[in-house]
């Protein structure tokens, strides 16, 4: 199979998969969120947020590693495979130690928060646990699987998520659910790993451990930047203005995380692709990143102008007027889905090209400039502060990432592309601007379609880039 048909078929898994599984998994977050209330919300998020301040270090960024290294040679897989699995056990053991250590070692959770810790701190571990069959379906190019199993994880917290509502469960019972829906994802994925790509076995080669660990640093300080600086404001906000403020704040997350995650798909799916095209440094590699880029933006700026503009139509609309307070913040972070947009396909043409180390520094500085720049303003502007630190965090790093990274050498920044989005984009926010009075679900639709509309007009996709899609998709 060609690259274009591969990579056309892990985009189009990864974006078809997604929305299946997170259009279950969003409305029953939003019934989540109304069942608990602000108070037990602000709980449940904090707890989760501490929990996932660990997250993307549960496997000390091996995955990531492990994953760039097979996607380049592929007679590897065994041997990684095999010794990340006995790796992985040996983080999951340390990784929890960790989090009891530090959730006691700080003095202003409740007994609730913290045995609520303990339980989505025991599912992480157990999710974790698949991060090297994850490792090896993204190196093999087989995305379709991850994005199966991906789907089936959303699925069964949704289910299980909708019972303890009709059950009348409290927080901890939702924050254990991970312990359950990893499991059967790690039994799932170990299976079809061992039928399908290659037989994983416990590996003892402690060379091939030291080496692992050693080359996987830059990774996981990365990873361990990144999440910081994408968490680490929910504790903060909750250490200095408690639940109610925190409930606030996540009810308008739980509405970004989705879109973003649906933005990003395209770049975990093009990573494998640039990591192999990259080895020769040549014409294809900057190709996919420049395409890359141009299509990303495409989805991410007109999803930023149109929830900024329906902000108020969107709260009221899921939450009820008892979260209206959050609209500001909806308003100001819903700016980052565009920004983010750009910065994740830099930062995939980063990890491509070896510059992990570079990258790990700006997300460190960028974590600095976070707890600053929240340390200022939530005193004052509580979660809306919390929201514009972000923001403005999110802005200098994009800044930074395309001085940096985005180089001439890397690939050439598409200004003509992302004009004809901004016009595009533009008129749609227009339109909505001004038809803003009418049902959401009349100016929704009506605005994408004049969006795609005013593209076409402007010949957003090339020739060469139909002929590409439409041959990968008849083969495909």
């Amino acid at each position: 199979m060609s690259t274009a048909r591969r990579a056309i078929r892990n985009i189009f898994s990864l974006m078809v998969s997604r929305p299946l599984s997170k259009v279950v998994a969003f409305f029953v977050s939003v019934w989540l969120v109304r069942y608990l209330g602000t108070e037990e919300l602000g709980m449940l998020a904090t707890a989760l947020g501490f929990v996932a301040l660990f997250g993307y270090v549960s496997d000390f960024g091996t995955q990531h590693f492990v994953m760039r290294e097979v996607s380049r040679d592929r007679s590897t897989a065994g041997a990684y495979l095999s010794n990340f699995l006995s790796l992985q056990m040996v983080f999951g053991v340390f990784l929890f130690a960790v989090i009891v250590l530090v959730v006691n070692s700080v003095g202003h959770y409740s007994r609730l928060v913290k045995e609520a810790i303990y339980l989505a701190g025991a599912g992480l571990v157990v999710t974790s646990m698949s991060a090297p069959f994850k490792a090896a379906f993204y190196a093999h190019e087989a995305i379709h699987i991850s994005a199966l199993f991906s789907v089936l994880l959303a699925l069964a917290g949704a289910a299980l998520t909708a019972g303890g509502i009709l059950l009348g469960r409290g927080i901890r019972f939702f924050a254990a659910i991970s312990i359950v829906s990893g499991l059967v994802i790690a039994i799932v994925s170990y299976r079809v790993c061992r039928k399908r790509l290659v037989r994983p076995r416990l590996g003892k080669d402690f060379r091939l451990w030291w080496r692992m660990l050693k080359m996987s640093l830059p990774f996981a300080l990365l990873m361990g930047a990144t999440i910081l600086y994408r968490k680490i404001d929910i504790q903060m906000l909750y250490a200095m203005k408690g639940k109610i403020a925190v409930g606030y704040y996540s009810a308008v997350t739980r509405l970004i995380n989705p879109l973003m995650m649906q933005i990003q798909a395209i770049t975990v799916a093009m990573l494998p692709v640039m990591s192999r095209q990259f080895v020769g440094k040549g014409e294809k590699f900057r190709f996919t990143a420049e395409k890359t880029l141009k299509y990303v933006a495409a989805l991410g700026i007109p999803l930023a102008i149109g929830a900024f503009l329906l902000s108020d139509k969107i709260v009221l609309l899921l939450y009820g007027n008892e979260f209206s307070s959050s609209i500001p913040a909806l308003q100001i972070l819903s700016w980052t889905l565009a920004i983010s947009a750009l910065t994740s396909v830099i930062s995939c043409c980063a990890i491509a090209s070896g510059r992990v180390v570079m990258l790990a520094a700006f997300n460190a500085v960028a974590v600095l400039g976070n707890v600053a720049a929240n340390l200022l303003l939530i005193p004052r502007y509580s979660f809306r502060g919390a929201a514009a630190a972000t923001l403005g965090c999110e802005v200098v790093l994009l800044a930074v990432f395309v001085s940096a990274v985005w180089r001439s050498e890397v690939a050439r920044f598409p200004f003509r592309d992302i004009g004809k989005v901004l016009v595009a984009a533009l008129t749609m926010g227009g339109f909505v601007f001004l038809c803003r009075s009418a049902s959401f679900f009349i100016v929704v639709p009506a605005g994408a379609a004049i969006y795609c509309g005013v593209l076409l007009l402007l010949r957003f996709v090339a020739k060469e880039e139909k002929d590409l899609l439409r041959s990968a998709l008849r083969r495909a």
